[in-house]
C-alpha cells in the first residue's frame, strides 16, 4: 500500500512538472557582439537558433533592406522561413504542436488562453516595431519568407493588442509599414576563426600524447 501511495505521489509530481512546463517559454533573451555593438537576440533553448530582436532590426524595414544589411548577413543571419517561424511559436508556447500554425495561405488570429504566454511576453522578448501610441504598445510583428514572397506575423496593437495575427501579403496587396523582419541563424556553436588555431593546437597535442603512450 505504501509503495502504491509513493507511486501515486510520483505520478502527481510528474504531472505537475508537465503542466507548469506547458506554460513556460523555451526562449532566452541575451546579447551578442556584432561589429563592436551589443545586439539583443532571442535564443531557442532546444535548437540554439538565434533571432535578432525586432527593435534591433528596425522599424519599417523591408525584407530587401534587411538582406542588404551586411551587419546581419555578415554574421550569418537570414530572413526566417515558415518552418523557422513555426519552430519559434512552438518554443514560445513550449508546446508541439503549438496552439496555431503559420502557413503560406493564411494563418492565425489567436488570443492566448489563461496560463499561456501572452503578447506582452512576446513584446518583452522581441521588442516593438514602433512607438507606443496613446499608452498602448505598438505592433511587434515581422516579415518572413513564405516560399513565394513575404508575409508577416506577430503581436497586434490597439484592438488586437492581445492577439497574435497573420497577414498574407500574397493575397493582400497592402503592406503595413509598421513591421520589422524576422532574422534568424542556426546554432552559433561554430568555432570562430580566432579560436581555430588554439583548437588545432590542442588537437595536435592530444595526438602526440596518444602516440607517445602507444609507443
Amino acid at each position: 500500500m505504501k509503495k502504491a501511495i509513493l507511486g501515486l505521489g510520483s505520478a502527481f509530481l510528474m504531472l505537475g512538472s508537465i503542466q507548469s512546463a506547458a506554460h513556460a517559454i523555451s526562449l532566452t533573451g541575451s546579447t551578442i557582439n556584432i561589429n563592436g555593438n551589443d545586439i539583443g537576440i532571442v535564443t531557442e533553448d532546444n535548437t540554439g537558433k538565434e533571432w535578432i530582436r525586432l527593435d534591433e532590426v528596425g522599424f519599417r524595414v523591408s525584407p530587401d533592406a534587411a538582406l542588404n544589411d551586411t551587419r546581419w548577413t555578415g554574421a550569418g543571419f537570414r530572413v526566417a522561413t515558415i518552418p523557422d517561424v513555426n519552430g519559434l511559436v512552438e518554443a514560445f508556447f513550449m508546446a508541439s504542436p503549438a496552439p496555431f500554425v503559420v502557413d503560406a495561405d493564411g494563418g492565425p488570429s489567436y488570443t492566448p488562453q489563461t496560463g499561456e504566454p501572452t503578447t506582452d511576453d512576446w513584446r518583452a522578448l522581441f521588442g516593438q516595431c514602433g512607438s507606443i501610441c496613446r499608452g498602448i504598445p505598438a505592433v511587434s510583428r515581422s516579415y518572413f519568407n513564405d516560399g513565394n514572397g513575404f508575409d508577416w506575423f506577430g503581436a497586434g496593437a490597439r484592438s488586437s493588442r492581445n492577439s497574435f495575427i497573420f497577414f498574407d501579403l500574397n493575397a493582400n496587396s497592402d503592406r503595413l509599414a509598421n513591421s520589422s523582419v524576422f532574422l534568424v541563424r542556426d546554432s552559433a556553436d561554430v568555432p570562430t576563426p580566432a579560436l581555430l588555431p588554439g583548437l588545432i593546437g590542442m588537437g595536435v597535442a592530444a595526438i602526440r600524447k596518444r602516440k607517445k603512450e602507444n609507443a
